[in-house]
């Protein structure tokens, strides 16, 4: 699969409002960011050179590099959408995703050929662009288009294991064997509901046994109370004598409950009142100093930006040379300016500030020192009330748990009269009735104990089955999946050795499966244990020696090549053996993209591109 791009256009995509690029210019290609929105205080970082490159991810597959949901830029109200023109193999594509867009509204058009190919919605329409391109993934593009060091698709932003599931993606191997785990899965799945089937029944035996035996345990207690009417007649009278004790203890028990509740929400109410009068009084000392403290802030944040404005003034006059820079002769007609009076006003703005600033300290102390005083007074009453109404709510627990427990007591031995007045009254012949009652439950209880050995045999054989089972799955998600992956591991590993040696002069690192983890050290060390700018130009060998591999045995190219700051944080040496692997070693792309802050490097490019956010926040494209 061959992808030539043509055409990109984002229309309220992120910071920008209505730009174009042509992928025409061939060569290298240097991005430079130029910040003029003053909230975003930065030079470079968020001019917005990495959002044409999110808004070719966002395009193709809906979501963005940084996972970033909020798309839309929000100085306009209509809405945005990117359009994306490239070719694919032999045929031409014409993508066109929006959100919220007043034409469009949030959809998906593909147009193939000239030919409307999109769904009927959104989902319809990402659905038939994966069967277009099922290859065209965040995990590819991340991996062969758009290369980066701070990129959530940056491989080695995985785990070991996690690795491995994105280079089986990446070189297809999974597909190999999604046959094998399906016919294991659907035949684990068919053993396991049987057995599940089986353990439900289980279940239901075991339950309908307890069932049993516990109803034979009550009917043979019965019969052993069922001696002699006077017994349970006496048993009657015991019961009488207990619920009228607990009924009387229950009465003064609610009596005690009421008045220490009458107690607890009298106190309540005064601690209520005393946290009001509290707030009152510190409102009252916010609102003495709000209107002093807002003043001096507002005063503050002028001067800050007048000092800003004044020293850029300042350094732009003072940037004027009256020496010519080829024969270092004074230019007649150009002088520098004397910029004396300009700083002795700048110095006397800032002096300005930190009066300013000292002020707005004290008026904000004094403001804490009257509340902390407010505080103070108030302290030790709200205290000590709280105390109070804590003590008198453990009191109240305590008095109703003990009426729940002689409610429960009153609630026992009520059902205990009844069940024993009904035995009183069905004495007579309740005991061959009960004889014959527990012999039918016997009989029952041992037809059950028989069906559950037969179930039990039963999934002592499934188990063995599942266990056989267990066992290929895992042969084919583990041990079968690395000899697939063996050889793209062992290409990868030559590959990154070859560009180790361009960049750290020696081929020390191993890119290598052991179990189900693909591990990646360099001098003996494992990645994780790495120096932070050993990691990064580990991310980059790693990052060019899988597209080399997609490259070249999956047979798929693109026309462009995204570097996204891969050199930031690094040494000058480190760079430049960067800069110089790329330009030697990346032969089979027509235009790469280059984005760096670096400003000390001497990047050769054909090309370059400036995207410019202005004051309002707007970005455009400078070619």
């Amino acid at each position: 699969m061959k992808l030539t791009f043509k055409s990109l256009k984002l229309y309220n995509f992120m910071s920008f409002h209505d730009v174009d690029i042509e992928f025409t210019k061939s060569g290298y290609t240097l991005v430079e960011g130029i910040n003029n929105y003053i909230s975003d205080n930065a030079s470079s970082n968020g001019s917005g050179k990495s959002s044409l490159w999110e808004a070719i991810m966002w395009c193709l597959t809906g979501s963005t590099i940084r996972g970033c949901k909020d798309i839309v830029n929000h100085n306009f109200n209509d809405g945005c959408y990117v359009r994306l023109i490239f070719k694919c193999d032999d045929k031409t594509y014409d993508l066109i995703r929006s959100k919220e867009h007043v034409e469009y509204k949030t959809n998906l058009f593909i147009t193939i050929d000239d030919k409307n190919c999109s769904g009927k919605g959104i989902r319809d329409s990402e659905k038939l662009l994966h069967d277009y391109l099922p290859d065209i993934t965040t995990e590819l593009i991340g991996s062969v288009i758009i290369l980066g060091q701070g990129l959530p698709q940056r491989f080695t932003n995985n785990t070991p294991a996690g690795r491995k599931d994105v280079l089986e993606k990446l070189s297809k191997s999974d597909f190999m064997i999604e046959d094998l785990k399906m016919r294991i899965t659907d035949r684990k799945s068919h053993l396991s509901q049987k057995q599940q089937s089986n353990i439900l029944k289980n279940t239901e035996i075991e339950t309908q046994f307890d069932l049993y035996q516990k109803s034979i345990v009550e009917k043979q207690s019965k019969l052993a109370s069922m001696h002699s009417v006077e017994s349970l007649q006496k048993e009657l009278q015991d019961i009488d004598a207990c619920l009228a004790s607990n009924e009387g203890s229950l009465t003064q028990l609610q009596l005690q409950r009421d008045e220490k509740q009458l107690e607890y929400d009298e106190n309540n109410n005064v601690y209520t009142n005393l946290v009001e009068t509290y707030n009152q009084e510190c409102s009252v000392v916010d609102q003495k100093y709000e209107a002093q403290i807002e003043s001096l802030k507002v005063e503050i944040a002028k001067k800050e930006q007048d000092i800003i404005s004044r020293q850029k003034e300042i350094t732009q006059l003072e940037s004027i040379s009256d020496i010519c820079p080829t024969c270092k002769q004074k230019l007649p007609d150009v002088h520098k300016v004397d910029t004396t009076d300009k700083r002795n006003e700048l110095q006397a703005i800032r002096d300005s500030l930190a009066i300013a600033s000292d002020t707005l300290e004290k008026l904000v102390n004094a403001n804490q020192e009257e509340k902390l005083n407010i505080t103070a007074r108030y302290e030790e009453k709200k205290s000590a009330l709280k105390d109070l109404i804590m003590d008198q709510k453990a009191a109240l627990n305590n008095l109703n748990t003990q009426i729940n427990s002689i409610v429960s007591e009153i609630s026992r031995l009520t059902a205990t009269k009844a069940s024993v007045e009904m035995q009183v009254q069905m004495f007579n012949d309740q005991k061959n009735t009960l004889e014959t009652e527990i012999g039918q439950l016997q009989n029952e209880c041992q037809d059950l104990q028989n069906k559950k050995l037969y179930i039990l045999n039963e999934n002592e054989e499934l188990t063995e089955r599942l266990a056989i089972l267990s066992k290929f799955d895992t042969l084919v998600k583990r041990d079968f999946r690395g000899y697939l992956l063996l050889n793209s591991i062992n290409y990868i590993n030559v590959k990154a050795k070859e560009y180790c040696q361009d960049i750290f002069g020696n081929s020390q690192i191993n890119f290598s499966l052991e179990g189900n983890n693909i591990l990646i050290t360099y001098d003996g060390k494992e990645y994780e244990s790495l120096s932070g700018g050993e990691r990064q130009k580990i991310d980059v060998i790693i990052q060019l020696s899988i597209r080399s591999l997609i490259c070249k045995y999956f047979n798929f190219a693109s026309s462009i090549l995204v570097l996204d700051e891969i050199t930031d944080n690094l040494d000058l040496i480190g760079c430049n053996n960067i800069i110089n692997l790329i330009s030697t070693k990346l032969h089979d792309v027509e235009n790469v993209f280059v984005i760096s802050h670096r400003k000390d490097l001497d990047i050769p490019y054909d090309n370059l591109l400036t995207i410019i956010k202005d004051s309002s926040g707007i970005s455009n494209i400078v070619y």
